[in-house]
Order: structure tokens, then C-alpha cells, then sequence
């Protein structure tokens, strides 16, 4: 992540986008468990932290703004309370300031009665007023970095695009960095300044968001792209990826995308079936796991 960026992760369901995120907020739940690696956070090692250090980091150096956001708020709960419980906790505010910094952190997210919302219960929300109660809290103390788990997956279209706005609004505003996570390319495109393409757990390309809508140059970016129904073209069919995404649990050797890759077979690659390759910069910010261009 640069800092004050928008980096886009793109990637089918399942390919490990939210372990990822999980990960580096070390929320992974049992029986899962990070095995090995190391997350770096303004030059300290995330796993190495203890608990309680971790505790500290979380919320108030990186936020998470997770999918669903209903679920993922206490229903027992006032809304204010729990916007005002971020504020109490990590910035020792008493009840009543860190009350009326929710009130504004309500009026920030374009909630139209903050006041109104802040009495409410999750149950009481609509899924976009919701998802503005759960930015709210991610931003309640200006952290470094934001996690946006497919923060528009439950939403209709229209709600969809307000969301963005808003998310778009905020960053430039307050210029925290956000990692958006999603398997929308049209919601990267909205929002997204550079671009991490992910397949079985891997990055296979990394670039700005313009060299990956402009020039793909890996074969399963190329097969996203492709898959994407032009507006105005009428089609008998649709382009798609043939074949399945593999078992995370029993990965092939070599490429994991080698047993869907067409320009494999088009090109002759036998390498590809029993080397996994590095990635690798191809051009000046274009990275990109493919034995294509070695």
C-alpha cells in the first residue's frame, strides 16, 4: 500500500481477498490460523504484536469496514453508543464528548438526522444507512489505513454508487489509504487508483487501474476483462474462463491458473504445469505472475 492510496483487490469469490483482509487485522477465527509470513505496518511486524498492542492498532492505526454491515453491529445496541464506544476506547473521550463526536462522525458519512440515527437500533436501518454507521466507525480515529471489504456487495445499484461517492468524498478529504476489496470490476474502476489482481490466494498482477483496464497482461485478467458484457452489443453468449477455480486445500503445482490458461496451450508452455512463477515487474509498476514474459 503507498500511503493516501485507493488500491484495489479484484478477484472471484473464494480466491482469499477477505482471509486476506483477516489477516492483516489478525481476526482470522479458529480453526483457521496464519501459519507463517510476516504483515508489515509502518515498519513493524503485525504478528510478531502481542494482544493487547494489537488491541491498539486496530481501529485506531487500521479499520475494517466489512460486508454486511447489519451483522456486524450489536443489536442490542444503540447505534450512537457503538460509534461512541470506538471514540471512548481508543481515545479515552468521556460519554459525553465521545457522544457528540458520533453525532458528527453521523453527519460526516451524509446521515440526514444524525441525532435521530444515533437513538436507532441496527435493526432500524436501512443496509445504507447501515453501511454509513459502520464508515462512521472506521473513521472515528483518522487511522492509516482503511479495509473495505466488499463494502457494496449487499446493496441495490443506486446505493451502491452512493456509498462509492461517499468513499470517494472521504478520502479525499481526511487522505487515509483504503484497500477496497471486491470481485466488482465496475466498483474498482469507480473508485480505484492502482490495482491487485488476485487468484487462488496469489496476486497475478499488480498495476495502476488504468494499465490493467488498458493493457492486461495476464491471462486470467485478460479472461475478466473479456468476460465483461459491452453495453449496446447484443451476444448469443458470453465470453467465460473455461474450467473451475481450484481447491485452496489441494492447489496444483506450478501456475495455479495453468489448468485454465489458453494462452498455455496456445503458446506451447509445459513450464507452467510444474513452476509456479514469481511476481515480477514487466514494466516500470506492472507486476505480473505469468511464465509469458519471463
Amino acid at each position: 500500500m503507498r500511503r493516501g492510496e485507493v488500491l484495489g483487490l479484484v478477484g472471484e469469490s473464494g480466491c482469499g481477498k477477505s482471509v486476506t483482509a483477516l489477516s492483516i487485522m489478525r481476526l482470522v477465527e479458529a480453526p483457521g490460523r496464519i501459519e507463517s509470513g510476516e504483515i508489515w505496518f509502518e515498519g513493524r511486524n503485525l504478528l510478531a504484536l502481542g494482544e493487547t498492542e494489537m488491541a491498539r492498532i486496530r481501529g485506531s492505526h487500521i479499520s475494517m469496514i466489512f460486508q454486511e454491515p447489519v451483522s456486524h453491529l450489536t443489536p442490542i445496541f444503540r447505534v450512537g453508543d457503538q460509534v461512541a464506544e470506538v471514540l471512548k476506547v481508543h481515545r479515552r473521550l468521556s460519554g459525553k464528548e465521545a457522544w457528540e463526536q458520533a453525532l458528527g462522525l453521523l453527519e460526516t458519512v451524509g446521515i440526514p438526522a444524525p441525532e435521530k440515527c444515533a437513538f436507532s437500533y441496527p435493526h432500524e436501518l436501512s443496509g445504507g444507512m447501515a453501511q454509513r454507521v459502520m464508515i462512521a466507525m472506521a473513521l472515528a480515529c483518522t487511522p492509516q489505513l482503511v479495509i473495505a471489504d466488499e463494502p457494496t456487495a449487499a446493496l441495490d445499484v443506486t446505493i451502491q454508487m452512493q456509498i462509492l461517492d461517499l468513499v470517494r468524498e472521504l478520502h479525499n478529504k481526511v487522505e487515509v489509504s483504503i484497500l477496497l476489496i471486491t470481485h466488482d470490476l465496475g466498483v474498482i474502476s469507480e473508485v480505484a487508483e492502482r490495482v491487485a489482481v488476485m487468484y487462488a490466494g496469489r496476486i497475478v498482477e499488480q498495476a495502476s487501474l488504468e494499465g490493467i483496464f488498458e493493457e492486461p497482461l495476464h491471462p486470467y485478467t485478460q479472461g475478466l476483462l473479456a468476460s465483461i458484457p459491452p453495453l449496446g452489443e447484443a451476444r448469443e453468449r458470453l465470453d467465460a474462463i473455461e474450467g473451475a477455480v481450484p481447491n485452496l486445500v489441494d492447489l496444483p503445482p506450478g501456475c495455479k491458473f495453468a489448468p485454465r490458461c489458453g494462452a498455455r496451450v496456445e503458446y506451447g508452455l509445459t513450464r507452467c504445469l510444474k513452476e509456479e512463477p514469481e511476481l515480477a515487474a514487466i514494466q516500470p509498476g506492472h507486476l505480473v505472475r505469468c511464465w509469458l514474459y519471463p
